[in-house]
C-alpha cells in the first residue's frame, strides 16, 4: 500500500510509503454553486488495487459543527460552517465513487482518540486480506 497525497496520481503502488504535495482538485459543490478548489488531503491512502481512502484530522473544537453540517446535507440543507462545507464537499466526492474511494473524518484534540485508526487499519487489512 501507498500513502499519495492524491488518488488522481499516475505512480503505481509501491511497498515504501511515498508523500507527495501535488493537490487533488475536485469541484464542490457549495450553497447550491460550483466552484473549483485546490484541495490537499492530510491523508490519502492507496491500494494497489486502486481503492483510496481520504482521512481528514480535524480539531475536536469543530467536531459538533461538522457533524451537524453532515446532518443538514443529509437532510439537503446548505452546511453552515467552513469546515463543514469541506466535510461536505468530500463526502459529496467520495459517494461520486463508492466502491473506490473512502472518506473518514477524525477529530483529535491534542491527541487522537483510541478509535481514530480504525477505518484506515481496517482498508490496510482488507487489502492483506487473501
Amino acid at each position: 500500500m501507498t500513502t499519495h497525497s492524491s488518488p488522481l496520481t499516475s505512480s503505481t503502488a509501491s511497498a515504501k510509503p511515498s508523500r507527495s504535495t501535488t493537490p487533488a482538485t475536485f469541484s464542490p459543490l457549495t450553497r447550491g454553486v460550483a466552484k473549483r478548489r485546490s484541495y490537499t488531503p492530510d491523508f490519502i491512502l492507496r491500494r494497489k488495487d486502486g481503492r483510496c481512502l481520504i482521512i481528514e484530522v480535524k480539531s475536536e473544537q469543530h467536531e459538533a459543527g461538522i457533524l451537524e453540517d453532515l446532518k443538514r446535507d443529509d437532510a439537503n440543507q446548505a452546511p453552515i460552517t467552513h469546515e463543514g462545507t469541506k466535510a461536505v464537499a468530500l463526502k459529496r466526492w467520495s459517494g461520486l465513487n463508492p466502491d473506490r474511494l473512502k472518506y473518514e473524518l477524525v477529530f483529535a484534540g491534542s491527541d487522537l482518540r483510541s478509535n481514530a485508526t480504525g477505518p484506515a487499519s481496517a482498508f490496510a487489512i482488507e487489502a492483506a486480506a487473501p
